[in-house]
């Protein structure tokens, strides 16, 4: 059997190059020959031992390829096309999936439910080897351009989809005002998300001045050091203030601070809805102010939203009446 070159978590702080057996595919399925890859910090998350994983497993779950091998069931591609693969990669069939929450693919569960986040490098060997098997292929690949090379599509299977899936899952609407708490990619994708679908005011949040500027040239029309000024009292001025997009990526102990700022302050916005990693702490905050499944609240109408690509995080929207 034909053997092939991965990236294998070991233990906490160790992860080795090591051999498996080239995969074996189903009906459903596609082997890719992974051409290019990168290291999401969730991989780091990994290694550092803070995200469990079972031992031996590829880590990984950001392929740009071409198809190896395609399964007999497989329509729409063919075999030498280049693709790339999403890393949640869901069945595409079951409840969760026809809903539109890929992220809790329940396929095989009476209900069609689980919070299943994602499969590559978590639940499924990942894409930091020469082959990569992509499940339900039809679902979770997509064709590349022949104008586009590995590096500008790299983004586009992670972090460009994880942002756009923010702004999108927190309804953003034309004439909104928006914040994005963090800049690293997935914030910045989010910024770019949110003026693509037509928010009028975007904030950003951050202290890092590289992000910051590139923040600028991805649609903010405001940015706030939060290491400077308190970001709740830079949103005052924000009289119809409607959409939170908070992101921790890329700012490691120090966005809770000010996470924790607007919390704080919830009371002084219009309207808030919050998207991002750290489920738990975003529940235990948004109880304080609102029972995390009502429906109606008095004088104002909340709509609870619990299912957030990647994770389980919730969305919580209150419209004035």
């Amino acid at each position: 059997m034909p053997k092939m070159k991965v990236a294998v978590f070991v233990e906490p702080g160790r992860i080795v190059l090591d051999e498996k057996p080239v995969p074996d595919i189903g009906p459903l399925d596609a082997l890719v020959r992974v051409t290019t890859t990168t290291i999401c910090s969730t991989d780091v998350h990994i290694l550092k031992g803070e995200y469990p994983v079972a031992r031996g497993l590829t880590i990984g779950h950001e392929p740009v390829g071409v198809i190896e091998k395609l399964g007999s069931a497989v329509q729409g591609y063919r075999e030498g096309q280049r693709v790339i693969a999403g890393a949640i990669t869901p069945s595409g069939h079951s409840a969760a999936c026809l809903c539109g929450y890929h992220s809790q693919d329940g396929a095989g569960t009476r209900h069609g439910w689980k919070p299943l986040g994602w499969r590559f490098g978590n639940t499924i060997d990942g894409c930091q080897a020469e082959y990569v098997r992509v499940p339900d292929a039809m679902a979770n690949l997509a064709p590349v351009p022949d104008g586009l090379t590995d590096e500008q599509v790299l983004m586009c299977r992670d972090i460009m989809s994880t942002g756009f899936s923010g702004a999108e899952s927190g309804r953003i609407r034309i004439g909104d005002t928006v914040a994005v708490f963090a800049q690293g990619p997935i914030g910045l994708c989010a910024t770019a998300g949110a003026r693509l679908m037509g928010a009028t005011t975007i904030i950003a949040v951050e202290s890092v001045l590289a992000r910051m500027e590139m923040a600028r040239r991805m649609g903010a029309d405001h940015v706030v050091d939060f290491s400077k000024a308190d970001p709740v009292e830079s949103f005052q001025d924000c009289l119809y203030f409607s959409v939170v997009t908070y992101t921790s990526l890329g700012f490691g102990d120090q966005i809770p601070v000010a996470h924790a700022r607007l919390i704080a302050g919830v009371e002084a916005l219009n309207g808030l809805l919050l998207i991002g990693w750290t489920a738990s702490f975003t529940y235990l905050a948004m109880e304080r102010y609102w029972p995390l499944h009502a429906r109606t609240a008095p004088r104002k109408q909340v709509e609870t939203r619990r299912s957030i690509p990647r994770s389980a995080s919730t969305g919580i929207r209150r419209t004035l009446p």
